[in-house]
């Protein structure tokens, strides 16, 4: 749930350079283990034109198991009733890296807006902030009981 990606594409591309070209026996005990790790990929966060351009782009999408799930993937997501099949993927979002941070800057005692990117661990300044009184704050791609923590 925390990988610090840009995109799922990254994820797969990473899933497919670690099964690519190797010995036999790793390549077989590699194979075994990727539909488990495609199984992991958001593949709602994927267009429907990037994953159909993956068996052609992928080889490891040439396997029987790796090509069954992604046509279950592709069933799964165009299905559109209540009473769908099991999800055979991670529905949940990941995590945005960068977090904003509203308060008073300790030496200029302004108040201020900063953006934290976790994956960094780095801050960047974004705004001042004039009055703090009615400041309102929204969640983007995400639930605020994803973000939320009590004081």
């Amino acid at each position: 749930d925390n990988l610090p990606v840009d995109s799922e594409e990254e994820v797969v591309a990473a899933i497919s350079c670690w099964v690519g070209p190797g010995t036999k026996e790793v390549n077989e005990r590699l194979k075994l283990h990727a539909p488990t790790m495609l199984k992991e990929v958001r593949w709602l966060q994927t267009s429907a034109q990037y994953r159909s351009g993956l068996a052609k782009s992928h080889e490891m999408f040439r396997s029987n198991d790796c090509a069954r799930l992604l046509g279950e993937v592709e069933q799964w997501i165009k299905i559109e009733d209540e009473e769908k099949p099991p999800c055979p993927f991670n529905r949940r979002r990941r995590p945005p890296s960068t977090l904003f941070v509203f308060g008073m800057d300790r030496n200029s005692k302004k108040w201020s807006v900063l953006g934290f990117d976790r994956n960094l661990q780095a801050e960047e300044w974004i705004a001042d902030m004039e009055d703090r009184g009615l400041a309102s704050y929204s969640v983007v791609g995400g639930e605020l009981s994803d973000i939320y923590a009590p004081l």
